[in-house]
């Protein structure tokens, strides 16, 4: 008798093949998928599981888990990181200011 392919791998390869077809509604309406995300590093999640764009991305959190604020260069890197691997698409940033409530949210396109 031949082996059979294993069906956690048959389901895992269907799983890969939806995740790199473009979403559409049942009637063949393209739709952008983007994805919010908490920390920089998850940027490459949310380009494997399919994301075109940053829907969100909520610039407090750079500012917790550090024993020290980060220097602005070190911000910036981290924006231009986003911006050069979710290009070409858009990257949505709430920009959070302690003294002044609420939030901002700016759109960055590349």
């Amino acid at each position: 008798m031949k082996p059979r392919f294993p069906f956690h791998l048959r389901v895992a390869s269907g799983a890969d093949a939806e995740r790199r077809r473009p979403a559409a509604t049942a009637d063949g309406l393209r739709i952008r998928l983007d994805a919010n995300i908490e920390f920089a590093d998850d940027l490459a999640t949310a380009r494997y599981a399919g994301a075109e764009g940053i829907g969100l991305y909520r610039s407090e959190f750079l500012l917790t888990g550090h024993r020290a604020l980060p220097t602005e260069d070190q911000q910036y890197e981290i924006y231009r990181k986003m911006l050069e691997g979710m290009a070409p698409g858009p990257v949505t940033v709430t920009i959070t200011n302690p003294i002044l409530q609420p939030a901002a949210t700016i759109k960055i396109a590349p």
